[in-house]
């Protein structure tokens, strides 16, 4: 029998590779080493997937999420963590139920890995010319397959592996493919921004995305980093696959609404008026920050709460409630931990994860129209779809 070919050694290939014990494969890595990107996800620490119900992993993924109902009821986060306790790598969840290799090594996850695969061969430096029928073209010759699982990834972080090259030769096959768009990275803001601010963290803002309309295109809330040209952290990173060029962003800095930031003025006026506004925000937001949303307004750093004007103390509350800002960009592909967009999701069988117009060709992983926050779903994606892939490959082969 020909061997299965996986096209790409990361999390959703290894794990294939794993559940085909039965059959020859090859693993073509088009690094030097396998598993770069699953090295270095979650800083180092791994966040291997998350403790979720089926549905509650498909409301993560948006609407998108229905698709992959039936690969997560395959292959859970429970059953994710029991194949990795199994092989010596036990695993921890903590408060919010992001599960990590006990040891906070990522390292251990891609050992596993590699033991679960030695019955095949990985060649790396090998890189995915085309797929011709039942073979595939690499740098290094054409290998004849019995079946073709592809699992490039997209387009994010290139330098740990996924430069889209695989989606592009799928395109040139007549596989519908989503347009692609940076996701989980973070945003480059207008010139208005403070880079003094970089490095601040706010444990609790709120983000609303705008274009062209009074209406947000999309929310998040959670922790939020300033950086020299802009924001990361979770709540940027929820909206970055959402974002466009021109996009207006509406920061707001602790999760206060308008009409809590005006309770708060009137009190504070009536009880500390002689008290300079600086220091009572500072209660409540770092001095640095403090420092730029003054200056933004034009209210001098002295000013006492009792001085305060009409205008002054209106301009306040909007800059603190919804700080407005033009999205230049996303930090883009270098910086991206996933990609939004790809193999659209009506090219493929969602219980097997073949596509319709390739003969024995399955996809897995992010190569996929499907993504997710932070949090493990999207490296839970990788692990089940690339179990369910290997379940129904070994099923089309062994049963010939």
């Amino acid at each position: 029998m020909e061997p299965v070919v996986i096209i790409g050694a990361g999390a959703s290939g290894l794990m294939a590779a794993a559940h085909l014990q039965e059959l020859p494969v090859i693993l073509l890595e088009r690094l030097s080493r396998p598993g770069l990107k699953l090295l270095a996800t979650g800083g180092g620490r791994c966040n291997l997937t998350h403790r979720a119900t089926t549905a509650e992993l498909c409301q993560r993924f948006g609407r998108k999420g229905v698709f992959a109902r039936q690969v997560f009821d395959a292959f859970p986060p429970a059953a994710i963590e029991r194949f990795f306790a199994e092989r010596g790598c036990p695993t921890a969840a903590d408060a919010d139920g992001n599960v990590f290799p006990a040891s906070n090594r990522s390292r251990d996850v891609l050992q596993v890995l590699l033991q679960a695969t030695r019955h095949g061969e990985i060649r790396c430096n090998t890189c995915v010319q085309n797929i011709q029928g039942s073979a595939v073209s690499t740098s290094k010759g054409l290998i004849q397959a019995s079946a073709i699982l592809i699992c490039g990834g997209g387009k994010s972080s290139p330098a740990l592996g996924s430069d889209g090259s695989c989606l592009r030769i799928l395109e040139q096959h007549g596989i519908p493919i989503v347009p692609l768009h940076p996701a989980l990275c973070g945003l480059v803001l207008n010139g208005n921004f403070c880079s003094e601010l970089s490095g601040l963290s706010l444990p609790a803002a709120s983000l609303s995305l705008y274009r062209q309309s009074t209406r947000p295109v999309a929310t998040s809330h959670g922790a939020l980093l300033l950086t020299h040209r802009g924001i990361s952290g979770p709540a940027a990173l929820a909206l970055s696959r959402e974002v466009r060029p021109g996009d207006t962003l509406a920061i707001n800095w602790q999760g206060r609404g308008a009409s809590e930031w005006e309770r708060r003025l009137l009190v504070w006026r009536n009880l500390k008026g002689q008290g300079l506004v600086k220091n009572r925000l500072a209660e409540h937001l770092p001095a640095r920050l403090i420092q730029c949303l003054l200056k933004w307004v034009n209210i001098p750093s002295d000013r006492q709460i009792a001085r305060l004007g009409k205008d002054e103390a209106a301009a306040l509350v909007r800059i603190l409630s919804a700080a407005p800002f033009t999205i230049c960009s996303t930090e883009g592909w270098a910086n991206a931990m996933a990609t939004a967009g790809g193999v659209s999701l009506k090219a493929l069988n969602p219980r097997t994860l073949k596509l319709n117009l390739l003969e024995n060709c399955y996809c897995a992983g992010e190569m996929l129209d499907l993504d997710a926050p932070c949090g493990g779903y999207n490296l839970t994606w990788a692990f089940a779809s690339g179990y369910v892939a290997a379940r129904a490959i070994r099923a089309a082969l062994c049963d010939r």
